[in-house]
């Protein structure tokens, strides 16, 4: 990646539909759909954390992130999962290492939405994982950090996509 190109990233928790909005947002922007902690860098990640091995955990989250933005080798970038999961998972003490938050949109889905989305797609934990713990940890987040907040849950996807599409819109003609 080089210094003029747009970073935005789509940000929150399981089955909230940052996947399929940031491929598509990539898509239609002309840019690269970027996944920092998919397959086994999220897997070390948990790993990391289960262990309280934070300081290991948040190098290993800003090192996936600076790896995959610079892999994606376009103008404009769509992370799907940055800074707001690393938040979610570490404590607040290493925060302030993270020099860059890039603008961020918060996919936000209620409790039986999220179970809902996660059952849908097999997901073994669904009922299990402790997802209203998760769920507010990202809308104060969110809040904290002013993120757009998108309310996946009470949105039909083309209408969260031309609020998204909207929003990230304004940061492309600031590049």
């Amino acid at each position: 990646m080089n210094e003029s190109s747009l970073v935005l990233v789509l940000d929150g928790h399981d089955g909230s539909g940052k996947t399929t909005l940031a491929r598509r947002l990539a898509e239609s922007l002309g840019g690269a759909h970027a996944q920092p902690y998919s397959g086994i860098v999220g897997q070390q990640l948990f790993c990391l954390i289960e262990r309280h091995n934070f300081q290991e955990a948040n190098r290993l989250a800003q090192q996936a992130v600076n790896r995959a933005i610079a892999n994606a080798d376009s103008p404009v970038v769509i992370c799907d999962r940055h800074w707001m999961t690393a938040f979610s998972i570490l404590p607040e003490t290493y925060w302030s290492g993270w020099e860059w938050l890039p603008p961020t949109t918060l996919c936000w889905t209620d409790l039986e939405t999220t179970i809902s989305r996660l059952e849908d797609r097999l997901d073994q934990d669904a009922q299990q994982y402790d997802h209203g713990h998760f769920l507010s940890i990202y809308w104060e987040l969110g809040q904290r950090f002013r993120s757009h907040v998108l309310r996946t849950d009470t949105l039909t996807l083309d209408e969260s996509f031309a609020q998204l599409f909207s929003w990230a819109t304004h940061f492309v003609g600031q590049t």
